[in-house]
């Protein structure tokens, strides 16, 4: 349900220009537009949904840890947000797994918990990798064997993510084709 009003008047002028900008960009004229403003153009738009994620990763926190699911009868937040956003399911698995990875979780005092991928979620935050990036990362830190100390494991997540912000992610190796830079 789309409501008018949400959470006060900050965040109701951040929802209302959120709304504004997407309406104005879905009614642009793109045709006038050079070959580098294109890419410009398709850069920055992919920026703002990268960073779009990491907010979706702190309301997915925000949902569980307020137990909201629950409270709406709901058997997992996987279901809450397919019911919710009306998204399919492997959507919302993928969603919920990102939250785990590089949300800000709380502690029983209420204090921040450190991120699962904490290089990765600054990434993700700045807007330089995206949800599929975030998802590589995870997968290769998965494989780290047990035994391995901690600050070996900060440096390998630290390059995995440094190492995303400038490779596209690829889960097949037909997936991605190579183009020349512009």
């Amino acid at each position: 349900m789309l409501s008018n009003r949400v959470g006060g008047d900050t965040l109701e002028v951040r929802l209302t220009a959120l709304d504004t900008a997407v309406d104005g960009l879905l009614g642009h004229d793109f045709t006038g537009l050079s070959r580098d403003d294109i890419v410009e153009v398709l850069q920055r738009m992919e920026a703002s949904l990268r960073k779009a994620s990491a907010v979706g990763h702190r309301l997915a926190v925000e949902s569980v840890e307020r137990r909201i699911p629950e409270e709406l009868g709901c058997r997992s937040v996987n279901d809450f947000l397919i019911g919710t956003l009306r998204i399919s399911a492997a959507d919302a698995a993928r969603r919920v797994k990102g939250a785990k990875e590089v949300g800000t979780w709380h502690g029983a005092d209420g204090g921040d918990m450190a991120e699962e991928l904490p290089a990765t979620a600054a990434a993700i935050r700045s807007g330089v990798i995206g949800p599929d990036h975030v998802a590589a990362v995870a997968k290769v830190m998965r494989k780290v064997p047990y035994g391995v100390g901690f600050d070996e494991i900060t440096v390998a997540e630290k390059i995995l993510a440094d190492a995303a912000c400038s490779v596209t992610p690829r889960t097949s190796p037909n997936s991605a084709r190579t183009c020349l830079p512009i």
